[in-house]
């Protein structure tokens, strides 16, 4: 791959060693398994530092002016800002809150180790002079939980007017990949970029 990118979204497969997302209680009290283990392959920090797509570094994919757009939980914020380290990325803000709710607009709570979890975040990190188009987008998202471990719509379409016109790239993309972005991911329906 020759082409670099200056947009990159990223939703790692956290492997997450915690017996606290191992199993719940249902409302029935049967135990139902929500490690993200039993739904896809993760990967370990290090496996995630050394990723390649088709044989190229994240670091080599990268144009020298250029931002990173990385999901994560609050038990994993320090391995995300070490991520963004390891592929060259500086940390420089939480671009995106997600507020999770249900179908019908309530607050979804999960299961966590201190208080209950309604929130992810995207993390921003940046290389070189990148600059956004807009300073009028907003940090707070309110959407739907979809499924698991799917993110809502309109953290990609605040990025894109963030950031337009410029070369995008999903990592661990799943589904149908959207106009103007490049997709990679065993669950991409375009396949790798």
């Amino acid at each position: 791959m020759e082409k670099k990118y200056q947009v990159f979204y990223v939703d790692p497969p956290w492997k997450h060693r915690d017996s606290t997302f191992a199993k719940r209680k249902t409302g029935s009290g049967m135990q139902s398994n929500i490690a993200p283990e039993l739904r896809y392959p993760t990967m370990s920090m290090s496996e995630l530092k050394t990723l390649q797509v088709e044989g190229v570094p994240i670091q080599e994919l990268a144009a020298p002016d250029a931002a990173l757009f990385l999901w994560t939980t609050g038990p994993k914020m320090n391995e995300a800002v070490e991520l963004l380290d390891a592929w060259g990325f500086r940390y420089v803000s939480i671009a995106f809150v997600w507020h999770k709710l249900t179908k019908n607009a309530k607050e979804r709570t999960t299961l966590a180790r201190w208080t209950l979890g309604s929130t992810e975040f995207v993390l921003m990190g940046r290389k070189g002079k990148i600059k956004p188009a807009s300073r009028k987008i907003r940090q707070f998202v309110e959407a739907e939980v979809k499924g698991h471990s799917a993110k809502p719509e309109e953290v990609r379409r605040r990025i894109e007017q963030l950031l337009p016109d410029l070369p995008k790239i999903e990592l661990f993309h799943r589904g149908d990949c959207p106009p103007g972005w490049d997709c990679w991911g065993n669950e991409s329906r375009k396949g790798a970029a």
